[in-house]
């Protein structure tokens, strides 16, 4: 499911936010800046990020896969199939995949989560989350108060149907349980990747007698799945990415169709590529690593919530 795409970066009739604008949202109130990663960019800045960016896509030589590539457009969640999506006052804002950052193989890599105005990159952040924050408060902020009826956008959910809880709260929308039993399982979750990484045994040459040289995600994401199915009413599945070369876990309620991307990053546990990883050795697993993201269910769900061809 990749999808290529060259102009959509580059031009569109939207402006970039003007740097009062800016400026008046870090200065009205955005009580969780202090902690969060990323920000707004300027136009200088923006322009830097889409050269680097359009510098890693694959050339004419050969398509690379794994660590090796860093083509955003082979993301799961590019410009086309974003992780959310949503207009305000007409401006088409999305939250895509951006640029893995860290020397490949290096076991220090991290994600960077982009957003888009009318398909100019205006923000780069590192968690989903923060952007979802952000975005809430430029509505506050620097629009006009808008409808929040639950519409979709070219059959996309859009941000206003899925606006997660944040921190410790509780929300008693249905639409936001099956989010807050995930965030509660969290430590089991971790504690179930624990068991697994402490039975991988690697020799100095990397070879394990079950694993051999490869790593332990699919087994991490059995184990977390087996949580999920023995301590919800929801339902779980596991698929293996080739770009990321990795395999992550995806819970779901049917009733409602929400679907959630459940995972540990692989960096944080292991370095390598394909069926060839190394352990990261003394690793504790806590609930600050699981990741928890909201995913289209129309990408991998048909409306009976059976999983789609393309992914068996």
């Amino acid at each position: 499911m990749i999808m290529f795409f060259s102009e959509v970066y580059k031009t569109s009739n939207f402006e970039y936010l003007y740097e009062s604008q800016i400026e008046q949202i870090k200065k009205t109130g955005l009580s969780i800046s202090n902690k969060m990663e990323g920000g707004f960019l300027n136009k200088e800045q923006a322009e830097e990020l889409q050269k680097e960016i359009e510098f890693n896509y694959d050339n004419e030589g050969g398509v690379k896969w794994g660590q090796n590539s860093n083509d955003i457009r082979k993301a799961l969640f590019n410009y086309e199939h974003p992780l959310a999506e949503r207009e305000i006052n007409g401006v088409n804002l999305r939250i895509a995949s951006g640029l893995i950052e860290g020397k490949p193989y290096s076991g220090n890599r991290r994600k960077t989560y982009l957003l888009y105005a009318d398909g100019n990159i205006i923000g780069k952040f590192y968690s989903v989350d923060d952007i979802k924050k952000v975005i809430k408060h430029i509505e506050d902020n620097l629009v006009n108060s808008v409808s929040y009826n639950t519409k979709k956008i070219d059959g996309r959910t859009t941000i206003s149907e899925y606006s997660h809880t944040r921190g410790n709260e509780q929300n008693d929308d249905s639409s936001n349980k099956l989010y807050n039993t995930l965030m509660a399982l969290r430590n089991d979750l971790a504690l179930s990747a624990q068991r697994v990484y402490n039975e991988w045994e690697q020799d100095e040459d990397g070879y394990d007698e079950v694993y051999g040289a490869g790593g332990i995600c699919d087994d991490i994401a059995d184990a977390m799945c087996d949580i999920i199915n023995n301590k919800t009413d929801y339902d779980c599945f596991h698929l293996y990415n080739e770009h990321d070369c990795h395999t992550s876990i995806y819970v779901y309620d049917t009733t409602i169709k929400h679907i959630y991307n459940v995972d540990i990053p692989p960096y944080v546990y292991e370095k390598g590529t394909g069926y060839n990883w190394k352990k990261i050795n003394n690793v504790s697993f806590n609930l600050n690593h699981i990741n928890i993201d909201e995913v289209e269910w129309e990408i991998y769900l048909d409306g009976d919530g059976n999983l789609k061809n393309e992914w068996d």
